[in-house]
């Protein structure tokens, strides 16, 4: 599963970091077509509050799957979280045991404590701009770093959670 961003075109506020909607819209045909690649069933889960109209092209992309609705409603059906952006669903996904891979672009600004705690959580996979100012990460990683992210959740879930949030949940 792919946790879409709320897009700037929907004009909320407090997302100016973000790039355009159509990098963003390419970076996720570039993840579906990877995946499917690997054998992956691909689910977008498009953000709760998102009114924006996929374009007809992601939309039409065979075996992919497009959610609507909250995270919570749709953990059961994936063994794999894949995000880009830290929003106020990543607290429910690194508190369950879900395998976790984010794709850091630099949108999140965080200090050194905290990317070490996470670290031992979730995989993380450096990305960047390409020359074309696309959306790119070394595609070449991501097995290893889904690998990585399996085991992360195995072993430390627990561990994350008592030393990032001083709680355990059951």
């Amino acid at each position: 599963m792919l946790l879409m961003n709320v897009f700037m075109g929907e004009k909320i506020a407090g997302l100016n970091i973000l790039p355009s909607d159509k990098t963003l819209f390419d970076f996720q045909i570039e993840f579906i077509k990877f995946f499917k690649k690997m054998g992956y069933k691909v689910i977008l889960k498009k953000h709760p509050e998102d009114k924006f109209e996929l374009p007809e092209r992601l939309k039409n992309m065979s075996g992919v799957e497009i959610m609507g609705g909250y995270v919570e409603e749709q953990m059961a059906k994936v063994d794999l979280i894949c995000f880009d952006f830290f929003s106020s669903a990543f607290k429910t996904i690194v508190m369950s045991d879900i395998p976790i891979l984010f794709f850091d672009f630099g949108w999140a600004d965080f200090s050194i404590e905290i990317r070490r705690e996470l670290i031992t959580r979730i995989a993380i996979l450096e990305g960047g701009y390409d020359e074309y100012n696309a959306l790119n990460v070394k595609w070449d990683s991501v097995s290893n770093k889904i690998k990585s992210a399996n085991d992360r959740a195995r072993k430390n879930a627990d561990v994350f959670l008592e030393r990032f949030y001083g709680m355990v949940e059951k």
